[in-house]
């Protein structure tokens, strides 16, 4: 009897994974679409590129003005 229990409480738990099991054990379906894939590849790149941009302005400024950027909140009226 204690056999059947723990036999079927280990099929439930095999039945059920954990949501990080399946994912690492399973192929995504959607990077399976070339064109996804390239569109979601190309966000990213886009998305870092965005951030280096902003980085290369904000230096710019600073080096301008040699001042912060909190600099300039306290110059305004």
């Amino acid at each position: 009897m204690v056999s059947e229990a723990t036999s079927s409480a280990a099929a439930a738990v095999s039945c059920h994974a954990l949501p990080y099991q399946t994912l690492s054990l399973m192929k995504n379906p959607v990077l399976a679409i070339s064109s996804y894939r390239y569109f979601f590849l190309s966000r990213i790149a886009m998305t870092m590129s965005n951030q280096m941009l902003m980085v290369i302005v904000a230096w710019q400024m600073y080096d301008w003005a040699r001042c912060p950027l909190y600099c300039w909140a306290a110059r305004a009226p």
